[in-house]
């Protein structure tokens, strides 16, 4: 699955980069974001399994941005989980 691997490839090569702004403009994740919309539900999918830095790609994909005053990870999860949920992923 290119999801899989592009996530692979993306962890592999950054999850030393303290910069989220590194991180989230590896080629991998650019390519996730590319997929588009198909990617949410592998997304969801891994932010309900391993909590990972995926708002960028979700606000770039969705195009909305459910959590602008959220104030921690966990709370960009919840309210992610929850816009996932509401919109049947």
């Amino acid at each position: 699955m290119v999801f899989q691997e592009l996530k692979e490839t993306w962890r592999n090569e950054t999850w030393f980069i303290s910069s989220i702004k590194k991180r989230t403009s590896h080629p991998s994740y650019l390519k996730i974001i590319g997929l588009g919309l198909p990617a949410l539900p592998s997304i969801f999918a891994e932010l309900r399994r391993e909590p990972d830095y995926w708002f960028l790609a979700l606000e770039a994909i969705t195009r909305e941005d459910p959590a602008p005053d959220a104030e921690s990870m966990e709370q960009l999860i919840s309210v992610w989980l929850a816009w996932a949920n509401e919109h049947g992923y």
